[in-house]
Order: C-alpha cells, then sequence, then structure tokens
C-alpha cells in the first residue's frame, strides 16, 4: 500500500471525528494503527498552528454560488 500524505491523514481524521467513534474504535475498524493516527493528528495539528495558516486565526474561507444579501441594524 502507498503511503498516505498529510491530505489523506486529514481526510482520515475528519472521517474519525464525524463517525462519532473513538479513535481505537475507529482505527480499529478501519485497520489503522492508532499510535500512526495521533502522531498524524498531532503533526497536523502542529502544522496548522504554524503562524500564516487558517488555523492560526481562527478564520476558515468559504466560498458560495449563493447570491444573498442581509443588512443588520444595530440601535444604540
Amino acid at each position: 500500500m502507498a503511503r498516505r500524505t498529510l491530505e489523506d491523514w486529514q481526510t482520515i481524521i475528519e472521517a474519525q471525528l464525524a463517525s462519532g467513534l473513538t479513535i481505537v474504535k475507529y482505527c480499529e475498524q478501519n485497520k489503522i494503527n492508532p499510535k500512526t493516527f495521533s502522531s498524524r493528528k498531532a503533526t497536523l495539528k502542529q502544522r496548522d498552528a504554524q503562524p500564516g495558516t487558517s488555523e492560526q486565526n481562527g478564520f476558515v474561507q468559504v466560498q458560495s454560488d449563493m447570491k444573498t444579501s442581509a443588512t443588520i441594524m444595530f440601535k444604540t
């Protein structure tokens, strides 16, 4: 089997979170070594914490094809 890329691991980690399973149970069901899973998760977390990444400032870029608008008015 080819080595998984960090993007592959990001997808796997997101799938585990969405599954509602513990890491151990998810890894068991998907034949993944839990130590490898945790190591890659830590690597991604460290990478995302680097200055200049979207995770650092708490913003995620979102795109939409919808053309809607809203006005927010504040009373002072």
